[in-house]
């Protein structure tokens, strides 16, 4: 039995708390059109921990200052960029800060919780898959959904059950368990997109 174990116990425990997470942070990062700052914070991620364990420092604290290094350079630099009117179908920028929203704030917050996000969830599921598991089950929900509350809830939906097939199948399959979830979300969503054509 798959529960009688204690680190599958702990794996689906931790699992299934990335899954809730990882999603509503990934949902921004896909309207505001930055899926690829997942992935490029992956990277700096891994570097960050390759560098905490050449210093002796911890490596997962390592991973956490290198990905908000990455974000705000990142972020420094899409702001040095001109602004293309695409940007603005997830997000209104100019509007909110004319209604009195602290877009400044609200984006900096934004960056700290993907930094963290991404360099805390590198450590469960592989520092190269977090951007995957930020991304396909909100691109899945999308494909479903009506609204942004429906998009939230359907992304982290899909996120559970995929983590749930992934790790079940990686435990009696002897695969890796990052890349069987990343793959379950990416076959889902290929038939998702053959049988819901817009």
């Amino acid at each position: 039995m798959i529960f009688e174990y204690a680190f599958m116990r702990k794996a689906f425990a931790v699992g299934i708390l990335l899954a809730i997470i990882v999603p509503c942070i990934g949902i921004i990062v896909v309207l505001k059109r930055l899926s690829m700052i997942g992935d490029a914070l992956s990277h700096s991620s891994l570097a960050g921990i390759a560098a905490g364990l050449v210093f002796n420092i911890n490596p997962i604290l390592g991973a956490i200052i290198a990905s908000l290094a990455s974000a705000f350079s990142i972020e420094f630099i899409r702001k040095k960029l001109p602004k293309y009117s695409e940007m603005y179908i997830a997000f209104d920028e100019e509007g909110a800060r004319m209604v009195g929203i602290p877009v400044k704030a609200v984006n900096f917050i934004f960056t700290i919780l993907t930094a963290f996000t991404v360099s805390i969830a590198a450590r469960t599921v592989g520092a190269l898959i977090v951007s995957s598991m930020m991304v396909v089950p909100v691109a899945c929900a999308m494909k479903f959904a009506k609204s942004y509350k429906q998009t939230v809830l359907l992304s982290i939906l899909f996120a559970v059950i995929f983590t749930i097939i992934g790790l079940s199948l990686s435990y009696y399959m002897g695969l890796k368990p990052g890349g069987t979830i990343v793959l379950c979300g990416v076959v889902f969503l290929i038939l998702t997109l053959i049988i819901k054509r817009d």
